[in-house]
């Protein structure tokens, strides 16, 4: 989906994990949210509403009963970012690297991105620098506690994958140790 807003912003939704989209729930739907949480994911879909906030002026769109885009402008600059995750910098961002030996159109032989190193997006043209540069932004988003997942792919081929666990519970019985300890072990490989 992609749509103008009032101001002429450009508002795109066309991937996850994006800081100005959210779901509105009315709280005469929340208990029917819940029980279709746990009973089937798909039902949930008809009880909430999809929400944008337009990154240059701040004015909320929101889908109302009858699927229609409705928009809302916020009374004061500081309302601008009210969609993004209630962990705010802490929210734990996926990371993606992609190699491609044949660009689209002239693009990128390879690209790195990740929310939670903020403003963190570069093309690359060498393989073997992407390749040292996600490990290097991965180990450190790790260290931060910045980072939910990352996957490194060359030609559709993913050739490293990593994803945040909890460190398991001695007290349960688990002894995998630390999401470090396995994420260092599976890039000694």
């Amino acid at each position: 989906m992609k749509f103008a807003c009032s101001c002429g912003h450009v508002i795109v939704d066309q991937t996850d994990f994006l800081p100005y989209k959210a779901y509105l729930i009315a709280d005469q739907d929340w208990e029917d949210h819940c029980e279709a949480f746990e009973a089937a994911w798909e039902s949930r879909r008809m009880l909430d509403r999809t929400c944008y906030q337009c990154g240059q002026c701040g004015r909320l769109w929101i889908d109302d009963v009858d699927g229609q885009l409705q928009s809302f402008m916020p009374e004061s600059p500081a309302g601008h970012r009210i969609l993004g995750s209630s962990l705010g910098k802490a929210w734990r961002s996926p990371m993606v690297g992609r190699w491609t030996d044949n660009p689209y159109g002239g693009g990128p032989r390879g690209t790195l991105w990740c929310h939670g190193a903020p403003g963190f997006e570069r093309d690359f043209d060498d393989w073997r620098e992407l390749e040292r540069a996600y490990h290097a932004l991965l180990s450190q988003l790790i260290h931060q506690g910045l980072v939910r997942s990352a996957f490194l792919s060359k030609n559709g081929e993913t050739l490293h994958q990593w994803s945040f666990e909890k460190t398991p519970n001695p007290a349960e019985g688990s002894t995998s140790g630390s999401w470090w300890r396995r994420w260092w072990k599976s890039r000694q490989r």
